[in-house]
């Protein structure tokens, strides 16, 4: 009485019959196997918490969009049906003053003898900003570069909001110890320590805890911000890079409120015109505010008859929409 049996055969499709046609039943055998169907082999079940939003948050009322990682440590081959590590999403376009919430999960239960870098089946993620997307180096910010008055100023245009933004994605805090609700030096880091598999070696990302929480970030700089994780980007792995592309809002707001008051005060003049026109024609005497208003105006219809717009109107017309 089951309602799918093992290889059921039947005309699935219920085509009609054609007497000009081969005496078929146009049957299709549909190959099933009822003692494996439905079953479970790999319970890849996740669970995740929406958490409300900070009213106080530079982000209220803003979108929000979370960008995270896939994949797993391991060669494409050793992590089959899985993937190497990247970014999700790869490419990320949302508009000025939306939040980004920069947040993953690493694991240290890989496969022991799954290749990688880092410590020994751990896989850890943080972000740095390139120059180019078609470049597989960090961009120099340039907060080191101390200039006049002691204030350290970078040379590199971030999509972060400071210095500290850019340290959290790039060190995952590993330098920090917050448990006691303040936080001091962890001192878990030796930069003198090379072993690949050490944990006071935090040039891998070796000290940093499984999940990273990097906050949300309001983006508030247009532009394209391509990005790339140090550590999982060896020759062979894949390259884990991302880009985030910021579309600017703001200022076409400005552009078109602009030209729109523009047309509108044109607009205005040329009725007030007409309407002082209109009454010349019925014999009502000029006053000298209309006399003064009709002076102005022709002088700079004169001007407007003198410059480029005028020369031109289509093309400046098709200037102000592109710009």
């Amino acid at each position: 009485n089951a309602k799918v049996s093992t290889n059921p055969t039947r005309d699935f499709v219920g085509f009609s019959k054609d007497a000009g046609l081969l005496d078929s039943n146009f049957k299709l055998k549909l190959s099933v196997d009822t003692s494996r169907l439905g079953g479970t082999f790999e319970d890849r079940s996740h669970s995740f918490r929406i958490r409300r939003r900070s009213l106080s948050s530079s982000c209220k009322g803003a979108n929000i969009y979370n960008l995270n990682t896939k994949g797993r440590r391991g060669d494409i081959v050793q992590v089959f049906p899985s993937v190497p590590y990247d970014f999700v999403p790869k490419a990320l376009e949302l508009s000025e003053g939306d939040c980004v919430h920069f947040q993953w999960t690493g694991s240290d239960a890989n496969p022991v003898d799954n290749t990688g870098n880092g410590r020994r089946m751990t896989d850890r993620t943080n972000l740095v900003e390139m120059p180019a997307l078609n470049l597989n180096v960090p961009a120099r910010h340039g907060y080191a570069e101390v200039t006049g008055g002691g204030a350290a100023r970078p040379t590199f245009r971030t999509m972060f909001p400071d210095e500290a933004t850019v340290r959290r994605m790039a060190y995952l805090e590993q330098e920090l110890d917050c448990s006691s609700g303040e936080c001091l030096s962890s001192l878990a880091c030796n930069e003198d320590d090379d072993n690949d598999h050490s944990s006071a070696n935090c040039k891998l990302l070796n000290a940093a805890p499984a999940y990273f929480d990097g906050g949300l970030v309001r983006m508030d700089k247009p532009g394209q911000f391509p990005f790339i994780s140090t550590r999982n980007n060896a020759f062979g792995f894949g390259s884990q890079k991302g880009v985030i592309v910021v579309k600017a809002w703001r200022m076409l707001f400005i552009v078109g409120g602009s030209a729109a008051l523009v047309v509108l005060i044109v607009f205005a003049v040329l009725i007030t015109r007409w309407r002082i026109a209109v009454n010349a024609d019925w014999g009502k005497p000029e006053s000298s505010l209309a006399r003064s208003f009709l002076y102005s105006t022709n002088c700079c219809f004169l001007v407007m008859e003198k410059t480029f717009c005028s020369a031109y109107p289509f093309t400046s017309a098709l200037l102000l929409v592109c710009s």
